[in-house]
Formats: C-alpha cells, sequence, structure tokens
C-alpha cells in the first residue's frame, strides 16, 4: 500500500460504519451493490503499484458508482458534470473546474484503454483517486444519499440537479 494505516484509525474514518452495515447485508440493493462494487474498485486501485492500472481502477470505481450499467451514451459528460454536482462546490467556476478537470481525466483513461498510452502523472493519479474517494464518500455518509437504497432515487437526484441547475445536495 502506499501508506499504512492501523485499522482502529480505518475504523474511525468517515463512511467506515456505513460500508460495514452494508457489507453485513444478506440482500444489499441494487444502490447498495454500486456503492460496494465502487469501493472495491477504489480499494484495488489503492494498493496498485503500476500508476496507469491505478488511475483506471479509480477511472471505473467512478463510473460504477456515477454511471452504473445502464447508461451507454455520453458517458465522459454524464461522470463530468455528475462529479460536479456532487463536489463541485456553490460556485458556477467550481463546478465548471471540476468538468473540465473530469473530461480531461476520462480522456486520459481513453487514451490507456484504446491506444496503450501509459503515461500517468502523479498529479493525474492524485487527481483521479481524489474524485473517487471524494464521490465515495458524498453517496456513502451524506445527506440525502446516506438514507438512499434504491438506483432511482440516486438518478432522480441527478435529474433534479441538472434540471434545477445544481446549486447543492440537498
Amino acid at each position: 500500500p502506499h501508506r499504512k494505516i492501523p485499522l482502529n484509525q480505518i475504523a474511525g474514518r468517515r463512511g467506515f460504519a456505513r460500508i460495514s452495515e452494508l457489507l453485513r447485508k444478506e440482500s444489499p440493493t441494487k444502490l447498495e451493490d454500486r456503492i460496494l462494487a465502487s469501493v472495491q474498485w477504489a480499494g484495488r486501485a489503492q494498493v496498485e503499484p503500476r500508476r496507469e492500472e491505478a488511475f483506471i481502477l479509480f477511472a471505473i470505481a467512478l463510473e460504477s458508482l456515477l454511471l452504473g450499467r445502464d447508461i451507454k451514451t455520453d458517458l465522459a459528460y454524464r461522470l463530468a458534470f455528475r462529479c460536479a454536482h456532487l463536489g463541485g462546490g456553490p460556485a458556477l467556476d467550481d463546478k465548471k473546474r471540476v468538468i473540465d478537470q473530469v473530461l480531461s481525466l476520462y480522456d486520459l483513461r481513453s487514451r490507456i484503454v484504446h491506444s496503450g498510452n501509459f503515461v500517468v502523472s502523479d498529479e493525474e493519479l492524485g487527481l483521479i483517486s481524489e474524485y473517487a474517494v471524494s464521490t465515495l464518500l458524498i453517496v456513502i455518509d451524506h445527506e440525502p444519499f446516506r438514507n438512499m437504497t434504491e438506483v432511482k432515487e440516486l438518478e432522480t437526484w441527478f435529474e433534479a440537479q441538472l434540471l434545477a441547475g445544481g446549486s447543492s445536495r440537498t
């Protein structure tokens, strides 16, 4: 791993209790399955020593959380806008910066996957990691997401943000 943290410190981190709760469930909902899949991808990314592989795994974590299986078109834009709505801050300039960054990261992801480009900087890896982890923590530990159990609830929230201009997480 990049850094070693004692288990008692990890257990005290935001989101740990919710993830533990989801892992104990016998029959998680589809949204809970999406959250757990994203956590698994991010976990794999965190311990992957090769930067390009870690980058792809963090991208998969973001995609599996925010896009799901049913979205087939405009993936990069949907991902960028959803990241901006979740963690882009209240100002329009902040949201635009997130959209630009995520689109750039998604372009790099596509180059790695489709053309074999394996040049990933520490900054790019750090940025995709930050987006994957921060969006996971928002969905896991903040309202209104914390109490959502169905994918439709999350999709309806994103639709409402898009229609309303996405001014907040509530």
